[in-house]
C-alpha cells in the first residue's frame, strides 16, 4: 500500500485592515494498493472574520477509484464575545 499526503496553506492580510486577514488550508491524503484501487480524502477549510465574528467555511470529499463516494460542506459563524 502507498500513501501520499500533500497540503498548502495560504495566509493573507492586508498592510492597512486587520480584518482581511484570512487563512486557508488544503489537504490531500491518497492510499493506493497497485492495480486494486484508491481512496483518497480532499479537505478544505477557509478562516475569516468581521468585526463581529469568527467565520469558517470547510469542505471534504471522499473519492474511490477517483470518483466522488461522499461530500460535505459545512459554515459556521461564532461571535467574538472575547475580543
Amino acid at each position: 500500500m502507498r500513501y501520499e499526503e500533500s497540503a498548502r496553506e495560504t495566509y493573507r492580510i492586508r498592510r492597512d485592515d486587520p480584518l482581511s486577514a484570512s487563512a486557508v488550508s488544503e489537504w490531500t491524503i491518497r492510499l493506493t494498493r497497485g492495480e486494486d484501487g484508491d481512496a483518497e480524502i480532499v479537505t478544505r477549510t477557509e478562516l475569516r472574520a468581521t468585526a463581529a465574528d469568527f467565520i469558517m467555511d470547510s469542505r471534504i470529499e471522499a473519492r474511490a477509484n477517483r470518483e466522488t463516494v461522499a461530500e460535505r460542506s459545512w459554515h459556521r459563524t461564532t461571535p467574538r464575545t472575547s475580543v
